[in-house]
C-alpha cells in the first residue's frame, strides 16, 4: 500500500530541480528515531507514547540543525511527515524566506554561533487522501509486518493516529494563507502500486483549496470502503489469522493483545458506520 514514504519515493524519482539538477536530500524523522539507544524499549514497553517520546530525541537534531544546515548548504531537500506539527510551518517560512540559525562553529561551552540563513527555496507539498479507515488499517498491517521481519515496530494507536489526521488539514490552510507553498498537490492511491493518481494541484478550480480536495478525497474514500465492506474485512481477517499463526508458530510477541485490541476497535467501528449507512439507504 502506498504511503507517506511511497509517495516521498514517487516524487523523488520524478524530481528534476533547476536546471535539471537531481541531486537532492531526503529525511525521514522515522530513520532518525531508530538511532535512539533505546529505541526497541521505547517500542516495546510504551507503545503508547512511542512517538511523543522519540519525537523528543528526533526534533532537536532534526529541527534545529539538520533542516537549517540542509538549508544553508541550499540543497534540494525532501521531508517526509504528517505535517502535524506546527514547527513544520516555522521550518518551511524559514525554507522560504529564510532567518537566524543556530547552526555555526561551537564555542568552548559547546554553543553553536547563529548563521544568517538565505532561503529562498521553491516550496512543493505533497500530500495523499487516504479515509481514516484505510490510514489505521494500513498503519496495523504495517505495523505487524516489522514484527514478522523481526525488525522494531511502528506502532500507532488510533488517538495519535487521529490527532495527525485533523492536525495536518489544519496545519495546511494555515501554510495556503500564509502562501508559504509555491504548489500543493493532492494524490490519491493508484491501482497500481507506488503510482499515485493527482487528483489536485494549486490553481485547480475544481476545489478552492486542497484542504477541500482532501477532505472530498477522504469522503470518496469512505464511500468506497462502505459500498464494497467484504474487501476491507477480508484485510481485516487475514491480518487477524497472520497474528494468530505467528503466536501459535513463533509463540506470542510483546504488545499482542494491544495490536489485537486496536484491530477490533477499528472493524467495530467500520461495522457500526457501515449499519448507519445501510439504514439510511433503507429510509430512503
Amino acid at each position: 500500500m502506498l504511503g507517506k514514504t511511497g509517495l516521498r519515493s514517487y516524487v523523488e524519482s520524478n524530481f528534476e530541480g533547476k536546471d535539471g539538477n537531481k541531486s537532492h536530500v531526503s529525511i525521514d524523522p522515522d530513520q532518525i528515531a531508530m538511532f535512539h539507544k533505546n529505541y526497541k524499549i521505547i517500542i516495546n514497553q510504551f507503545p503508547d507514547d512511542s512517538y511523543s517520546l522519540l519525537q523528543e530525541f528526533v526534533r532537536p537534531c532534526l529541527d534545529n540543525y539538520i533542516r537549517s544546515k540542509a538549508v544553508e548548504l541550499n540543497v534540494n531537500l525532501f521531508q517526509e511527515g504528517t505535517l502535524a506539527s506546527d514547527t513544520y510551518i516555522d521550518i518551511i517560512d524559514f525554507q522560504k524566506n529564510g532567518g537566524i540559525a543556530r547552526i555555526g562553529k561551537r564555542d568552548q561551552n559547546l554553543n553553536r554561533a547563529d548563521v544568517n540563513v538565505k532561503g529562498d527555496y521553491n516550496i512543493e507539498i505533497d500530500v495523499l487522501a487516504v479515509h481514516r479507515y484505510e490510514s489505521l488499517l494500513s498503519s496495523y498491517e504495517r505495523e505487524f509486518s516489522f514484527i514478522e521481519n523481526g525488525l522494531p515496530p511502528r506502532a500507532v494507536i488510533a488517538k495519535n493516529h487521529d490527532y495527525s489526521y485533523n492536525k495536518m488539514l489544519e496545519n495546511l490552510r494555515k501554510i495556503e494563507n500564509k502562501n508559504l507553498a509555491d504548489n500543493i498537490r493532492v494524490f490519491k492511491r493508484g491501482d497500481v502500486e507506488n503510482h499515485p493518481i493527482l487528483i489536485y494541484e494549486t490553481g485547480d478550480k475544481t476545489y478552492k483549496d486542497s484542504v477541500e480536495a482532501i477532505e472530498a478525497e477522504r469522503e470518496k474514500g469512505r464511500k468506497e470502503l462502505l459500498k464494497n465492506p467484504e474487501k476491507y474485512y477480508t484485510r481485516i481477517n487475514e491480518l487477524k489469522k497472520r497474528i494468530a499463526d505467528r503466536i501459535r508458530i513463533k509463540g506470542d510477541f510483546g504488545n499482542s493483545d494491544i495490536l489485537i485490541n486496536k484491530i477490533n476497535d477499528l472493524e467495530k467501528e467500520f461495522t457500526l458506520d457501515l449499519e448507519k449507512e445501510n439504514k439510511k439507504g433503507v429510509n430512503k
